[in-house]
C-alpha cells in the first residue's frame, strides 16, 4: 500500500502550495500514480510491504524448509515462472510511462525485512510435510551467502519439482562465494534498474537507529545505492503516546517532507533533480 503518514506534510503552512497524495492498494499503484500526475502532485510517499517466506530445499539438509519473511530479490522479479511469474516489472514500466515529463519524485520506504549488509542472517525451520501447519523457528541462522548458494525455492504449491536455485537465478552476477548483490533486497527499491526513466524520480528511504547506524529492521540500499537515503526510523515518539514506534514507513515520510520543504524554498528547482541536490542535507526542522 502507499502510506497515509505522508499526509502530515499537508498541515505545514509553509507547504500550502505543495500537493502530496497517498494511495492504496498495491495492485492499483500504476493507476494511483497516473491520478497523482493528473492532479499535479509533486511528492509521492510509498510504503509497499512485499516480503514473503520462501519455501523449498536446502542443499545438504533433508526435508523442505521455510524461511522467516525475506524480500523478493531482484532476479525473482524477472524470472519466468509461468503463471507464478511476478508482475512488478510491468508495474515499473507503467509507472515510468506515467511519470515521464512529470515534475514529481516518488519516495519509497525500503522495507522492514532487515535485509542489509550488517544484519542479513536468514533463519529457517524444517517442514517434514508440505501441508504441515507451520514449524518452530530457531534451527540456527545462516549467512546471506550460505542461503543464496544452497537454497532452491519451490514456487508451484502443486508441483514440488518446480523450483529455482537461488544461486543459479543470480547467474553470472553472483557466481562466487562472496557477492555484494546478495545483500540487495530487490523489490520496488530497484525499479530504476528495470526502467531507467525513473532515475531522478525515484528515491528509497531506509531507517536509521537511535545510534545513527542502519536500524536492524531496515532493508539496506543494495543495488539501489545511487538513489537511496536514510532517515530516523527507530523508537520514534508520535503524539502523546510514550511508546516508541519503528519502521522505514516512518523514515520515508521524513524524506518526503524534506523534499517538499526544499521545493517550497527553491520553487524553481525541478523535483526530478531534488534527490541529487546536496542542499537537502542542510535542511533543519
Amino acid at each position: 500500500m502507499l502510506h497515509d503518514q505522508a499526509r502530515f506534510v499537508l498541515h505545514v503552512k509553509e507547504l500550502r502550495n505543495i500537493k502530496l497524495w497517498a494511495f492504496i492498494p498495491l495492485n492499483e499503484c500504476p493507476e494511483a500514480v497516473r491520478f497523482a500526475v493528473a492532479n499535479r502532485a509533486q511528492v509521492l510517499n510509498f510504503n509497499i510491504g512485499l516480503s514473503t517466506s520462501h519455501y523449498g530445499k536446502y542443499a545438504g539438509r533433508d526435508g523442505v524448509w521455510l524461511t522467516t519473511p525475506l524480500p523478493l530479490f531482484r532476479p525473482l522479479l524477472e524470472l519466468d515462472m509461468g503463471e507464478y511469474s511476478l508482475p512488478f516489472t510491468r508495474d515499473f514500466a507503467e509507472i515510468a510511462e506515467a511519470l515521464e515529463g512529470a515534475d514529481m519524485v516518488a519516495v519509497y520506504a525500503a522495507g522492514n525485512s532487515g535485509w542489509n549488509s550488517v544484519n542479513n542472517e536468514v533463519r529457517m525451520c524444517r517442514k517434514n510435510l508440505r501441508d504441515e501447519n507451520g514449524c518452530r523457528l530457531g534451527e540456527g541462522p545462516v549467512s546471506a551467502v550460505e542461503f543464496m548458494e544452497n537454497f532452491s525455492r519451490e514456487y508451484d504449491p502443486d508441483d514440488s519439482t518446480r523450483r529455482v536455485s537461488f544461486k543459479d537465478m543470480w547467474g553470472t552476477d553472483c557466481g562466487s562465494g562472496n557477492c555484494e548483490e546478495y545483500n540487495s533486497p530487490g523489490e520496488w527499491l530497484e525499479a530504476p534498474s528495470f526502467e531507467p526513466g525513473l532515475l531522478g524520480k525515484w528515491l528509497v528511504a531506509g531507517a536509521l537507529g537511535r545510534d545513527g547506524k542502519i536500524a536492524s529492521l531496515s532493508n539496506g540500499c543494495g543495488a539501489a545505492r545511487n538513489w537511496c537515503l536514510f532517515a530516523p526510523g527507530e523508537n520514534l515518539t508520535l503524539g502523546t503516546d510514550g511508546d516508541g514506534i519503528s519502521g522505514t514507513f516512518f523514515a520515508a515520510p521524513m524524506v518526503s517532507g524534506a523534499l517538499a520543504v526544499l521545493r517550497s524554498r527553491l520553487r524553481g528547482l525541478p523535483m526530478e533533480v531534488a534527490p541529487e541536490d546536496s542542499s537537502i542535507h542542510r535542511l533543519r526542522f
